[in-house]
């Protein structure tokens, strides 16, 4: 199965662990038991989030 990515389209200044930028490269994965949007292995935001949803599209 094709793992899903999401570019980040407005900058994401307050992460989980790290922070993301227009441009990024953001790939699904299982932290804390949420489906949750990452960069380098460090959580950025939820899936469902407001950042997920508004920061991130789908690629």
């Amino acid at each position: 199965m094709k793992e899903r990515k999401f570019e980040v389209i407005k900058d994401i200044e307050e992460g989980w662990e790290t922070t993301a930028i227009i441009g990024d490269i953001l790939a699904i994965q299982s932290w804390g038991g949420f489906l949750t949007l990452m960069k380098d292995n460090k959580a950025v935001c939820d899936l469902g989030s407001e950042y997920g949803s508004t920061h991130c599209v789908k690629i």
